[in-house]
């Protein structure tokens, strides 16, 4: 970027492929994490909070979940 100032892709194509799939993975996750984040607020603002309890007992004692917090669910009424 110090010899061509706006040439970005070509700045990051001189990063090393392994450091740039980090970036884009990290990258990725933070979309991801935002939308999940977004998404659960919407449904607790609009009063859609059917499961979500089920989620916060799931855990330990010593974990607390928040609004924002991405949380896995076992669905145990799919085992038989």
């Amino acid at each position: 970027l110090s010899r061509k100032p706006r040439d970005y892709k070509g700045a990051f194509g001189c990063i090393a492929k392994n450091l740039r799939l980090m970036f884009l993975h990290s990258y990725q996750s933070l979309l991801w994490n935002k939308a999940a984040s977004y998404r659960m607020k919407k449904r607790i603002a609009e009063g859609e909070t059917d499961g979500m309890d089920d989620a916060k007992d799931s855990c330990s004692s010593n974990e607390d979940v928040q609004v924002g917090d991405l949380v896995l669910i076992e669905d145990k009424s799919q085992k038989e």
